[in-house]
């Protein structure tokens, strides 16, 4: 899922910045995109962990329908 997700952001950028400078973003806004990254991996890996480590009955309450 995030490999399909890095794939289609290089694309996008590359499209994007066709024919012009490839710096288009300040180094701090590539800080914060990594940074979203990282947050948002973390969340949905420590999140499937949890539900690895639960009983199947507490694990089925807390899995949205």
């Amino acid at each position: 899922m995030y490999g399909m997700g890095v794939v289609i952001f290089a694309v996008i950028l590359v499209i994007e910045t066709w024919g012009k400078p490839f710096k288009v973003w300040r180094f701090s806004e590539w800080l914060l995109v990594l940074a979203c990254g990282v947050c948002t991996f973390l969340y949905d890996f420590l999140y499937l962990k949890s539900l690895e480590l639960i009983p199947a009955v507490e694990a089925s309450m807390l899995i949205p329908p």
